[in-house]
């Protein structure tokens, strides 16, 4: 999403937006109140996850009853 888009989206919501750049266009307060919640040291050490994909928790369950099977 475009980031002034996602700084509307955000700010009439009244959350915060991931959406890259869109920190410089969201309200003051919202900026205030993330960097309360979220200092740079919490920031810098997230750890992302990929999305799980559709259908992925399945295909891992018949594997698992495989497994299971085999013993």
């Amino acid at each position: 999403m475009r980031p002034e888009i996602a700084a509307k989206v955000a700010g009439s919501a009244g959350n915060f937006t991931a959406s890259k750049g869109a920190d410089q266009m969201m309200d003051a307060k919202l900026k205030a109140q993330f960097a309360k919640s979220f200092p740079e040291a919490a920031m810098r050490n997230i750890k992302w996850y990929p999305a799980v994909p559709p259908g992925i928790e399945d295909i891992e369950g018949k594997v698992l009853d495989r497994v299971k099977a085999a013993n």
